[in-house]
C-alpha cells in the first residue's frame, strides 16, 4: 500500500510540475506577444511621425522651389511689359511668354498657368487650364517690382495643378529629394524607402495581411 500510495504522490507531483510548465511556458509566451506588440507600437509610431515629418519637409522644399521660379518669371521685365501692353502688342510676344514660361510648365505638377486683368478677362494663358484644382495670385507692382504690400494689384495670376493620386517615386526621383533633405531624415527616408520596396516584392498573399 504504500508502494502505490508514494507512487500516487509521485504521479500528482509529475502532473501539478507539468501544469506549472505549461502555465510558465503560456506566460512567456504572453509576455514576448505583449513585447512586440509595444516594440511594433512604437515603431510604427515613430514611422507614422516621420512619414508627417518626410511629407511637410518635402511640401516646404516643393513650395520653395516653386516660388524661387516663379519670382523670377514674375520680376522679368519682358513679362512686366508685357501686362502692360495693349492686345495687338501682346500677340505679338506671345512667342516670348512661352519661351519664359516653357521651363516652369513641367506637365507634371504644373499644367498650365493663365493671367487674367482686373475684368476678369484672360490676357495669357499657357498649357493646360482644365484642372479643377488651382492657385490664385495677386500680381502686385511697384515701380516694375513685385510688391505685394504697396504695389498696384491689377492682374492675377492663376497656376493649374495637376491632382494625381500619390505613387512611388523613381530611383532618380529619391535621389533629387534625398538631396534636399537634412542628414538624418535623408537616412531615416531612405530605410522607409527600403523597407516599402521589400513589402512590395513580397507575395501577395503575405500582402493580404498588412494594413497600412
Amino acid at each position: 500500500m504504500m508502494f502505490f500510495s508514494r507512487v500516487e504522490n509521485l504521479d500528482s507531483y509529475q502532473r501539478a510540475i507539468n501544469k506549472l510548465i505549461r502555465f510558465l511556458i503560456a506566460l512567456i509566451l504572453c509576455i514576448n506577444l505583449i513585447a512586440l506588440w509595444v516594440i511594433y507600437s512604437g515603431f510604427d509610431k515613430k514611422s507614422k511621425i516621420l512619414n508627417k515629418e518626410l511629407v511637410i519637409n518635402a511640401n516646404s522644399i516643393l513650395q520653395s522651389h516653386i516660388s524661387e521660379r516663379l519670382s523670377i518669371l514674375v520680376n522679368d521685365q519682358d513679362f512686366v511689359s508685357y501686362l502692360n501692353k495693349g492686345e495687338y502688342s501682346r500677340k505679338l510676344n506671345s512667342i516670348d511668354m512661352i519661351v519664359l514660361f516653357k521651363k516652369f510648365i513641367d506637365n507634371h505638377f504644373i499644367l498650365g498657368v493663365k493671367v487674367e486683368n482686373r475684368t476678369e478677362n484672360s490676357i495669357l494663358t499657357l498649357g493646360d487650364t482644365n484642372s479643377s484644382f488651382h492657385i490664385s495670385l495677386d500680381l502686385c507692382y511697384l515701380n516694375g517690382q513685385i510688391n505685394n504690400q504697396f504695389g498696384n494689384c491689377y492682374d492675377k495670376l492663376i497656376i493649374y495643378i495637376d491632382l494625381r493620386k500619390p505613387y512611388p517615386l523613381s530611383w532618380d526621383e529619391q535621389h533629387k529629394l534625398f538631396k534636399e533633405l537634412p542628414a538624418h531624415l535623408e537616412k531615416m527616408a531612405l530605410l522607409v524607402s527600403m523597407n516599402m520596396k521589400r513589402k512590395e516584392a513580397e507575395p501577395a498573399m503575405s500582402m493580404q495581411v498588412v494594413t497600412l
